[in-house]
């Protein structure tokens, strides 16, 4: 039974694929997209060339993270040191940048940290990509409207409505290396109009034993790492919509285990990992004043904190930064 419904999701994205596909270009310009100038129009009245990966898309080609996502997008690339994945634009990938010069928002929201300004696109990404209605990615400077991130360019996550979902979800996976999934999901409108969605997500890998040469050694022939590059996450997104007032609230939990010893730490040491957290609130609400003018206001509050267990001659030394939320206040780090 498992075997036939999972067939019957794959058919149905691939007819909706289809579809898109055999589309004239003329129906295919009206796409709508909202990143290019904060607020939706056509693809073809947009000042620049936006890429979208849409829900359908996601699905079929069997995404699971963000950087995959845009790593399918012309002119990205993704690179991975097993603790993060780093986007590329255009051949411009500065080593030890976590992904500063690119401003990832979702829904319009920043979703850049305020600690390292960093854009986390693997499993530190704190919401499912179930949850993704489309992704769009608008290459070049943006500075002049979204601010010093947007050098190499703007990541938009536009998420689905709760009417989408059309009840509750179950949705599980499993797959080599250890790697499992489980998310639970309820989409609906409620009596007096307003549009739900609740979702948490626990997501598990044991990940494959690694190989470093650099590390070779009579006590560890090969450089073998073994069962330390496992990945833990967790994800909460809650979302309220009514009469143009939206009430988000988006959580994420990553443990990543580190195989690479990275910053001189004890090879093969089972206590050494990285933990991520980000939680995000955000208000926005939008009306029409006149046909052709509408008004929207955003107002947000985000923290996030960084722990890294990092194993020195057998004697742990932890790292902790976090920021909390203030108006206008800058980032504040401790170790």
């Amino acid at each position: 039974m498992l075997s036939l419904l999972c067939a019957g999701a794959g058919a149905g994205s691939l007819h909706a694929q289809v579809a898109v596909a055999d589309l004239p270009l003329e129906q295919l310009m009206q796409m709508q997209v909202t990143t290019a100038s904060r607020y939706a129009q056509t693809a073809l009245e947009a000042p620049a060339a936006v890429s979208v990966v849409t829900a359908d898309d996601i699905r079929l080609f069997g995404y699971r993270t963000l950087a995959e996502v845009l790593g399918s997008m012309r002119g990205l690339y993704i690179s991975y040191d097993r603790a993060y994945h780093y986007l590329g634009t255009r051949g411009f990938a500065t080593p030890g940048d976590y992904n500063t010069r690119v401003l990832l928002l979702v829904d319009g929201v920043r979703f850049n940290d305020n600690i390292y300004d960093q854009a986390g696109i693997g499993s530190d990404f704190p919401l499912d990509l179930d949850l993704v209605d489309r992704v769009e990615f608008v290459p070049g400077p943006g500075s002049a409207v979204y601010g010093a991130n947007a050098f190499f360019g703007v990541i938009n996550v536009i998420t689905r409505k709760g009417r989408q979902l059309a009840g509750p979800q179950v949705s599980a996976e499993a797959g080599s290396h250890g790697s499992a999934k489980l998310r639970l999901s309820v989409g609906t409108v409620d009596a007096l109009g307003a549009d739900w969605l609740v979702s948490a997500t626990r997501a598990t890998t044991r990940g494959a034993d690694q190989h470093f040469p650099a590390f070779d050694t009579p006590g560890n022939p090969g450089g073998l790492a073994q069962r330390l590059d496992y990945d833990r996450s967790t994800q909460l997104c809650v979302r309220r919509a009514h009469g143009g007032l939206a009430l988000t609230l988006a959580h994420g939990e990553r443990t990543k285990g580190v195989p690479t010893a990275a910053f001189s730490q004890v090879f093969n040491d089972p206590r050494s990992r990285f933990i991520d957290q980000s939680t995000l609130l955000a208000a926005e609400y939008t009306t029409q004043l006149q046909p052709t003018l509408a008004f929207t206001g955003r107002l947000h509050a985000g923290r996030y904190q960084f722990v890294g267990d990092y194993v020195y001659d057998s004697r742990p030394s932890r790292r902790t930064a976090m920021w909390a939320p203030a108006s206008g206040g800058a980032p504040s780090g401790s170790g």
